[in-house]
């Protein structure tokens, strides 16, 4: 087994195998599939495997087996939410000519590994668009009553992007950074590398569109709320929460004019009541949000990402009024980047949120109406003021700092 650092991105790929070892399991496959997801676990025996997996809170695990082997885990399997997608592969060709397995995780049965890295990397890159974590807020009851005790997701992203904003950005900054993910992406340097002698912060929107380093270790940082990672990236971070400031947008002249833009994405069954029980209420998406112009392109994702799995097919529909929420919203240049998928017009700054109108079902797809909302502005200012009066005249970082120690 290797690779037992921690890890720092989303996404964790086991391949659990009895015979992993007689089946030369050289370096070159290792190194592939370090290309598509850093972290990866090899197994020959159940009892650790599962154990491993069951210990697993933050990230999700795509498991990679065989034929032979799925048999003897499939139960357990049932039981692991933590499992995300199951890929089944052998290496010997002649082995599961009548194989069968059915599972709503399943996401196929392979012998060259050249088709099961390419579903690997496909599958890892439509989860890594989809919205991971979210959360919603009473706005009334938070504007009716001290909001010094107050703990919430709201003001914690909403305090870290102004603490971002006031933290230095220099070469040693970036070097601190440049030197972690060398240590961290030691199997895998070339992006790393890249990364070190071609970043400038007006490349800043392309790189993280690239939806690899360091967009991975930046989502599972703030999906975790882990702040000594993000201050290990803030070199990165504040290039890209200044791109807001800093975007003139140009596109839209009428600045009264409405835009309505859409995101295709998965829900669970109680995911999808949440929204339900929750109309009325703000929203936070607890990342950069991307969206689409085109309600078909989010239709065609939602119902691609939906294909192997019991999720729900769902659409985002926002409401963004410019003139109010220029700086929150950035309007993507799809000819600087070859790494956009088709919702990626569109990318919402990490503070945004949205109230949410309406959950409707419309021609056999749910539709969950949001409108940017200034509300979560004012709610977080009501709880600085209440801070300050009740301990005095204390800074951004102090408030944010105390507010960590509550959660």
């Amino acid at each position: 087994m290797v690779n037992r650092k921690e890890n720092k991105e989303s996404i964790t790929i086991i391949w659990f195998d009895s015979n992993i070892h007689s089946h030369n399991l050289t370096e070159n496959i290792n190194e592939r599939l370090c290309e598509i997801n850093d972290y990866i676990l090899y197994y020959n025996e159940i009892d650790p495997c599962i154990n491993y997996i069951q210990s697993i809170d933050k990230e999700k695990i795509f498991m990679i087996t065989s034929s032979k082997d799925i048999s003897q885990i499939s139960i357990q399997i049932n039981n692991l939410p933590q499992i995300n997608s199951i890929f089944i592969f052998d290496f010997d060709k002649n082995q599961s000519n009548e194989f069968a397995f059915e599972h709503f995780k399943f996401i196929g049965f392979y012998t060259d590994l050249d088709n099961l890295y390419s579903s690997i990397k496909e599958q890892i890159e439509d989860e890594d668009k989809l919205v991971q974590t979210f959360s919603f807020f009473n706005q009334f009851e938070y504007l009716t009553q001290n909001l010094s005790k107050q703990t919430s997701n709201l003001f914690w992203y909403q305090l870290f992007n102004k603490i971002i904003l006031q933290l230095s950005n220099d070469q040693l900054t970036k070097n601190e950074m440049i030197d972690f993910c060398h240590q961290y992406y030691q199997n895998n340097l070339k992006l790393i590398d890249k990364f070190k002698y071609e970043y400038h912060s007006n490349k800043v929107i392309q790189w993280f569109m690239k939806r690899s380093f360091p967009y991975k270790m930046i989502k599972k940082a703030l999906q975790t709320k882990d702040i000594d990672q993000l201050m290990t990236l803030k070199y990165f971070i504040k290039d890209l929460i200044q791109s807001f400031e800093n975007h003139c947008q140009n596109i839209i002249q009428d600045e009264n004019k409405n835009l309505i833009v859409y995101r295709g994405m998965k829900l669970s069954k109680e995911q999808l009541e949440e929204f339900r029980q929750n109309e009325g209420k703000l929203f936070l998406s607890n990342e950069f949000l991307t969206a689409t112009r085109s309600y078909s392109n989010a239709l065609n994702f939602a119902i691609k990402l939906t294909k192997q799995t019991n999720a729900i097919a769902t659409i985002l529909e926002i409401e963004c009024k410019l003139k109010d929420f220029d700086k929150n919203i950035i309007f993507i240049d799809r000819n600087k980047s070859d790494d956009l998928s088709n919702q990626d017009d569109i990318l919402f700054n990490l503070n945004v949120t949205f109230h949410l109108n309406k959950v409707e079902f419309h021609e056999n797809i749910w539709i969950i109406k949001l409108s940017i909302s200034n509300e979560g502005k004012i709610i977080l200012e009501k709880y600085i003021e209440d801070t300050r009066q009740q301990i005095g005249d204390i800074s951004i970082e102090i408030i944010f700092g105390r507010l960590m120690l509550d959660m």
